[in-house]
Order: structure tokens, then C-alpha cells, then sequence
């Protein structure tokens, strides 16, 4: 069987729907394609799963495929396993890569859709994009370790400023800022009220103290 198919044990069907995006991760890993092109060519096809009826090109299961072509990669249409790892071979062989956008898998799908052109890759393209919203998108590890990272530094930091509250020097710096601004202050509402040591001094030479 050229397509690779892995054994039913190992890869199993899990019904249609969100349940089989690993299967169709694992295809895509397994034969060098983007996992969205995949995926949205398994929501074109057959609005993933709930439209598996043979078509009146005689194609069938979930990922629309010709008698002959499933016969030539050894697919069994009926078993959603088989179908991914068989489309995803397929498109690989068309000339699909990693990247859903590049010329390449555009014309792999061309070919795939038996001459869908731009609405059809406008189509795959929109589905595929589904996938990264369902459950099992695999998580990002530099996002979970810069976490942990920012998580760790921030801690030492945190208790680094703790160390000014209690710094007795620190807390002098502050009494001398703040009984600078009081005295300041006073100094204004004195003046104001004439009663400055300059006002006394003024007073006492016109002989008014």
C-alpha cells in the first residue's frame, strides 16, 4: 500500500468532527503537509463529515475520493484514518508542502478538487483555519517556559522593593523630603502673615514691635 496507512491499532477512528483533528495532524506530520490544508480540504469536501454521500463523480468518504485513486493508494473510504493519511500522501504527491499559502499547495489542491481554482482554495483555506480552535491544538512550550521564566523573576524583584520599605536610610531620605516641603509651607503662609524674622526686623526700625 503506497499511502502508508497506519494499522487500525494505531491510529483509530474517532468520529467525525473535532474528535479526528490529531488524526489529521499525525497525516499531515506523517507526509510533509500543512495540518490546515488537511483539515480545511476535509471541511470542503464533506463539511467535515456530515456530508460523506458519494458524489455524482462517483467520489466517497470524508475526503472525496475517486475509486480508482483510493484503489491506487490503497484507501478505505469508509475508515477516516485511512482517508486522511490517504489525502494527505495524495496532496503531498500533487505537490503540497508545510505552508498553506505557497503557490505549491495551491496547485496541489487545484489538482485535487479536479480544477476548483481560487474558490476552492478560497474554501480549504477558510476551513483550515478552523483547526487551531478546537481542542488538542497543540500548546506552544517557549510560551509555557517564558511563563514560568517571568513568573521567577518577578518574585526576587517583588521582594527586592520590599527591601526599601525596610531600610532605615530610606526612610530618613523621605522624613527630610517631607519636612522640607512642611517648612517650605510655613515659610509661605508666614510671609503671607507677615510674620517672617524680615517682617519682625522691618517692624522693630519703625518702631512698631
Amino acid at each position: 500500500m503506497p499511502g502508508g496507512v497506519p494499522p487500525p491499532q494505531i491510529v483509530i477512528h474517532g468520529g467525525y468532527g473535532p474528535s479526528d483533528a490529531p488524526i489529521v495532524r499525525a497525516a499531515a506530520a506523517r507526509w510533509h503537509i500543512s495540518a490546515e490544508t488537511l483539515w480545511g480540504v476535509y471541511g470542503t469536501e464533506t463539511s467535515f463529515g456530515h456530508n460523506v454521500h458519494r458524489s455524482s463523480a462517483g467520489a466517497e468518504g470524508p475526503f472525496q475520493f475517486i475509486p480508482a485513486t483510493a484503489k491506487s493508494y490503497g484507501v478505505d473510504v469508509t475508515n477516516f484514518s485511512s482517508s486522511a493519511f490517504g489525502a494527505a500522501h495524495y496532496l503531498h504527491d500533487l505537490g503540497a508542502d508545510t505552508d498553506p499559502d505557497s503557490e505549491a499547495t495551491h496547485r496541489a489542491l487545484d489538482k485535487y478538487s479536479g480544477g476548483g481554482g481560487a474558490d476552492y482554495i478560497g474554501n480549504v483555506k477558510e476551513n483550515g483555519g478552523k483547526l487551531g480552535t478546537l481542542a488538542g491544538t497543540p500548546i506552544n512550550p517557549g510560551k509555557i517556559v517564558n511563563g514560568v521564566v517571568d513568573a521567577a523573576t518577578a518574585v526576587p524583584k517583588f521582594l527586592g522593593k520590599l527591601d526599601v520599605i525596610f531600610d532605615p536610610a530610606w526612610w530618613l531620605r523621605v522624613a527630610m523630603v517631607l519636612g522640607g516641603i512642611i517648612a517650605l509651607a510655613a515659610g509661605l503662609v508666614f510671609i503671607g502673615k507677615d510674620f517672617t524674622p524680615l517682617g519682625a526686623v522691618t517692624k522693630l526700625a519703625k518702631g512698631k514691635a
